[in-house]
């Protein structure tokens, strides 16, 4: 293989781990959405045996939990 051709493909791989690695810290470091929170306190809610009236602390304690507290 010409001295060329090696060096371009190792360049196009270098550039698609760092564009993976930049997206895998991306997804790792974003913030809690409204959507994840309903989506935990839903859980905790069930997890409880599905109470009535505890809505509001389940939501706190889903927000304390994804870090948004």
């Amino acid at each position: 293989m010409p001295k060329g051709q090696n060096s371009k493909s190792t360049k196009v791989v270098r550039t698609t781990v760092a564009a993976k690695v930049s997206h895998t810290q991306a997804v790792a470091t974003r913030r809690a959405t409204l959507e994840d929170v309903a989506v935990r306190a839903f859980e905790i809610y069930q997890q409880e045996g599905r109470p009535e009236g505890r809505h509001l602390a389940h939501w706190v304690q889903a927000e304390a939990e994804l870090g948004l507290r």
